[in-house]
């Protein structure tokens, strides 16, 4: 990170950034530039007003990447990746600071598109032809689809009144974190503009409140329409130019032992809220819930658990047993939608959507050995187009097992899926799973090797194996080997790889690839590639 104190006076600063807007006679310059102009401007107020601020530090952090790729395929080709954050702070502690974050720009300087500048940024579905060349600059960075500001904020922290609390204060764009059922920040972070006081103090109580607007990409009154091809890509219906107004408060407190939660949100006059409880009557038992609703939707979410911790009988022993209720329909415009690298819900509202029923599980160590048994039975109701679950009742039996047996970590799992989970599957699936790592020495070299087997009743096993290691070759010292390979009935694919780091920090690395890594090209290929982070 590079940092920056100047020594002159806000009033300097000021009139030379006057100067500087002056001269810029570009309307698309300017209209480029508006939202880091009103950011600027305000902190550079702000630092005039208070003399405790004459010498702001100025921040500047992110990373540029450039690759370029050579193969038998697509012949030669160049990419690139900038990212970049512009933080200005006026004190030692950050107690005031302004933040402007650019949208990431990809770009391929080699590559000279039918309407357009040589080097310009790729718009979405651009795929830079290979084989041509060029020169690296000019590269178009302004415009619609180039260095564009993503985020802009103005942030304080401190009392109002001379002797009172301390609390946090943003004015911009939001991030704001209440709960993943109603207000994530995931959903949020630079998509709510407006006015955010975090750290009220009211007794036991802690409260975060809100005002802003919403761009409206999104429709807070029927998200439910949502149309995806996958969770991916599960954002909402857009519709262009609507905004409206959404503000909230959360609090939470701990009384005589109990942790209650609440927060609410009203968008465009549609109301979501959710409060939780959670307590332990005695050290060994705790208890929670959790009860969510959503205006828009006419929909709710409950969740209920509790839990025992046996280890003092039984080494590992712990035991849980829930109850949830989630409504197909809920889905408040804000709650969290995280997914995990397959496309599968990795949150509480997604991973739980349209269920109802119960869940236990146990889990115990026994001679090294933890096992965790679990009976979910639930009914689910149909919640497409965004998930392919088919409606029905559902029981799912599950046994796992880990351990380390000289020195390989040993995995393994059994489960048995009645009613159809997932769109396709039978009425009856079983599950099969075994996997086992270890670093293994091989003469001279360690070779840590990996290996996962999965079997299920209506497919063909697939095998997964991986293996790396680190060859020291005469002058490049240090070369890292790398083999995987997925094996299923008569679909193969695999990926060697040979990489090495060059003391001044570009990779090189030869691959040969078969259907195995979506982000490199069939055959053999090779890239050398650098990136700064600063």
């Amino acid at each position: 990170m590079f940092t920056h104190r100047s020594t002159r006076c806000s009033k300097d600063i000021i009139e030379d950034t006057v100067i500087a807007l002056n001269r810029s006679n570009q309307p698309r310059g300017i209209r480029n530039m508006r939202k880091l102009t009103v950011a600027l401007v305000a902190a550079l107020v702000v630092a005039m007003a208070l003399p405790v601020m004459a010498a702001p530090k100025v921040q500047v952090n992110g990373s540029l990447e450039s690759k370029l790729t050579l193969s038998d395929q697509e012949s030669f080709k160049g990419t690139g990746d900038l990212r970049l954050n512009l933080g200005i702070s006026f004190d030692e502690g950050d107690r005031i600071k302004a933040f402007i974050g650019f949208k990431p720009v990809e770009w391929a300087p080699f590559w000279k598109p039918e309407s357009g500048q040589q080097g310009a940024p790729l718009q979405s579905g651009d795929e830079p032809a290979a084989g041509t060349f060029g020169s690296l600059t000019p590269v178009t960075v302004l415009g619609p689809n180039g260095l564009t500001i993503e985020k802009a904020y103005v942030q304080a922290v401190g009392p109002y009144l001379p002797g009172g609390q301390e609390v946090t204060t943003r004015f911009g764009d939001l991030t704001l974190d209440y709960s993943p059922y109603i207000l994530a920040a995931s959903a949020t972070d630079a998509v709510i503009e407006g006015a955010s006081v975090d750290g009220i103090k009211l007794g036991p109580a802690t409260v975060n409140v809100f005002y802003g607007w919403d761009p409206g990409t999104r429709d807070p009154i029927n998200p439910a329409d949502t149309k995806v091809e996958d969770l991916k890509h599960e954002v909402g219906p857009v519709v262009p130019g609507a905004r409206f107004v959404a503000s909230g408060a959360s609090v939470a407190a701990n009384i005589e032992g109990f942790d209650v939660k609440g927060a609410m949100v009203n968008a465009n006059d549609k109301l979501a809220y959710v409060g939780s409880l959670a307590f332990s009557p005695v050290q060994t038992i705790s208890l929670s819930g959790i009860y969510a609703h959503d205006e828009a939707s006419n929909a709710s979410a409950t969740k209920v658990e509790a839990a025992l911790d046996a280890s003092s009988m039984i080494p590992g022993l712990g035991v849980k047993v829930g109850y949830r209720n989630f409504d197909a329909a809920f889905n408040p415009i804000y709650r969290d939608r995280s997914v995990d690298d397959e496309g599968v819900a990795i949150n509480p509202v997604g991973s739980n959507i349209g269920q109802k029923g119960v869940k236990a599980e146990a889990t115990m160590d026994i001679h090294g050995v933890t096992l965790t048994g679990s009976v979910d039975k639930y009914e689910q109701a149909q919640v497409d187009p965004i998930y392919e679950r088919p409606a029905g009742d559902k029981t799912i039996y599950a046994v796992k097992a880990e351990t380390m047996l000289e020195g390989f970590k040993l995995k393994g799992g059994y489960e048995l899926a009645q009613g159809a989970i997932h769109q396709g599957d039978p009425d009856e699936l079983t599950t099969i799973t075994f996997g086992a790592e270890r670093s293994l020495p091989v003469g001279p070299l360690n070779i840590d090797a990996k290996y996962d087997l999965t079997m299920k009743s209506n497919a063909l096993a697939e095998h997964d194996i991986e293996a790396t290691t680190t060859v020291p070759v005469p002058i490049l010292n240090a070369v890292e080997l790398t083999g995987k390979a997925k094996l299923q009935g008569d679909n193969r694919s695999y990926l060697g790889s040979v990489g090495y780091t060059a003391p001044n920090g570009i990779k090189f690395a030869v691959n040969y690839d078969k259907g195995y890594d979506d982000e490199l090209v069939d055959g053999l290929s090779a890239t050398a590639s650098l990136k700064v982070e600063f």
